[in-house]
């Protein structure tokens, strides 16, 4: 049957000499006696933090952007504040792609000049700093840190200062706070808990908000089909918003005078995108080429359809009588005909029969 698509004091820096893996509560490189244990135990058990498929947390690697984005959604409720925009190292198609987004808009994050968030890059202490003022609101109520390598002019200075007056840094023990240090998992890990705990009034309380939803690939919304939230009209500036810069255009123009339309195609890694003057006319998925001449399938004709287990899609082809079928891999194709009663589909060269 198929049915229609519709993220404790301890010291200072918080760095802790981590050792290797010895009788770990959740993680087992992060042993039971120091100071982490519970703290990461706890943002685990929240659902706020993670670690790796082989079960270790690795605390002394360095805490990457996109993971801190990941981190803050799920630590706290995010106000949108701002209008979305986008960042051109940040393509739809990134894992934390809706976690990003939803910082800039709370005006957690501007990105660089060039517009880039650089998600892989090491957050350093004081990007932490601004970051997590902005998400937690937190205030210095007048009271400026005494770090003596943070001039007033500095651009986190008050966010530093907002850290320091909640009890969240303190500096080290030469009186620096070494703004362009790079934060470790472990060191961010005790600074999240630490304005959790702040929040909750010395308690970490349970998350309930839901984290940002990611943006599905196929979407029907008010009889519309969408692709990764784009739709027919989107223009080429958006498009290149979501899946980059085209790695082949070809432009033509069509017609004479004030009739004249430009179109072009663009090839976007597993998309072709058809603009007529700089719109979307058709947004086609690409497969293997040698897959029935390499056809492609215009996804706004018709509906799209997925099947229960939610390994299929099926995308109405021009010609009206046929359907192709993608799995969750664009290399697994398979060419169909419908009409009224039987779904057909081929299958290494078997024909099928679905009801």
């Amino acid at each position: 049957m198929w049915k229609k698509w519709s993220l404790a004091a301890v010291c200072s820096f918080g760095i802790l000499g981590f050792g290797s893996a010895v009788d770990a509560a959740s993680f087992k490189d992060v042993r039971d006696d120091i100071p982490l244990a519970p703290v990461v135990d706890e943002l685990s058990d929240y659902g706020i933090v993670s670690g790796y498929p082989d079960g270790t947390f690795r605390p002394n690697g360095q805490m990457e952007r996109q993971h801190v984005a990941a981190l803050l959604t799920r630590a706290v409720p995010l106000e949108t504040k701002r209008k979305q925009g986008y960042f051109k190292d940040v393509l739809v198609t990134h894992r934390n792609f809706s976690d990003i987004l939803a910082l800039q808009r709370a005006g957690i994050i501007d990105g660089t000049s060039d517009g880039r968030f650089q998600p892989t890059a090491p957050i350093t202490r004081a990007q932490m700093a601004k970051m997590l003022t902005e998400a937690f609101d937190l205030k210095n109520d007048g009271k400026r840190h005494p770090f003596k390598d943070v001039a007033k002019s500095h651009w986190a200075d008050g966010a530093i200062s907002a850290l320091y007056a909640n009890e969240i840094a303190y500096g080290n023990s030469h009186g620096n706070f070494q703004p362009n240090g790079i934060v470790t998992r472990g060191e961010y890990a005790l600074f999240l808990h630490r304005a959790l705990e702040r929040a909750g009034g010395g308690t970490v309380k349970r998350p309930t908000h839901a984290v940002p939803a990611k943006v599905k690939p196929f979407e029907e919304k008010n009889d519309r089909m969408y692709l990764h939230g784009m739709t027919l009209g989107s223009d080429k500036r958006h498009v290149t918003h979501y899946l980059g810069e085209p790695k082949r255009i070809e432009r033509r123009s069509v017609g004479t005078g004030k009739g004249q339309t430009i179109e072009e195609i663009a090839e976007y890694g597993l998309y072709t995108i058809v603009f007529l003057n700089d719109r979307v006319d058709t947004i086609m998925t690409n497969y293997r080429k040698d897959w029935v001449r390499n056809e492609a399938a215009p996804l706004h004709r018709g509906p799209v359809y997925e099947a229960n287990d939610g390994s299929m899609y099926f995308l109405r082809n021009t010609r009206g009588d046929q359907l192709l079928v993608a799995k969750n891999s664009p290399t697994e194709v398979f060419l169909g005909h419908v009409d009224d009663t039987f779904l057909y589909y081929v299958n290494d060269g078997t024909y099928k029969k679905i009801r």
